[in-house]
């Protein structure tokens, strides 16, 4: 697995991205630091792949209103403090972090993680709906301050290949990061992503 999208236009869309069969600790919430920086790139044509049996339309644009993670690790947690940003983008591989001044906040509070949902499917909710505009990549962060490593190395999110599609910055340590600026430091290019 991938993400899901819940894409609202006129109606109701749910686009599925990726297959996951292994597992990684990192995307989107790294679970064994304290305080991680996750982005990961979905492109147009992923997303316009990704909608689902039953869904409105075949090619979905609109407002996000919903994304959803597969967490197939077995004991729950909360994750305080999380925060995540949208925000469209031309890049598709090998990018750098996305400064966080080009992206809305469309998620600030806890995250329950549980494997008890159907498909261990994670839905958030959006706060504020990200509105993509049908033709550009996305570009999706989120940022762990949660300050509690709480799964050691455990495999907990289902992921898939996507060459050096997504990147990831975290630590151990008591310092917080910015939801404003990005942190001194270029971070990991990963080809795992959720």
């Amino acid at each position: 697995m991938a993400i899901m999208l819940a894409i609202s236009g006129f109606s109701q869309d749910t686009v599925k991205i990726g297959e996951g069969t292994t597992g990684t600790y990192i995307m989107p919430i790294h679970t064994n630091a304290k305080h991680s920086i996750t982005q990961q790139i979905y492109t147009a044509a992923e997303i316009n792949n990704g909608v689902t049996a039953g869904s409105a339309h075949s090619t979905p644009t609109g407002i996000i209103t919903s994304i959803a993670f597969q967490y197939y690790y077995a004991t729950a947690q909360t994750k305080q403090n999380i925060t995540i940003l949208m925000g469209h983008t031309t890049s598709n591989q090998s990018f750098a972090f996305m400064p966080f001044s080009q992206m809305d906040v469309v998620f600030s509070d806890s995250v329950v993680l549980n494997s008890n949902n159907t498909d261990y499917w994670v839905n958030i909710p959006l706060t504020t709906p990200f509105e993509w505009d049908g033709t550009s990549n996305i570009v999706v962060c989120v940022i762990n301050n949660s300050g509690v490593k709480t799964t050691g190395t455990n495999q907990t999110f289902y992921s898939h290949t996507a060459t050096n599609m997504s990147r990831y910055i975290s630590n151990t340590t008591t310092m917080a990061y910015s939801t404003t600026t990005l942190p001194t430091g270029t971070g990991t290019l990963s080809s795992i992503r959720n």
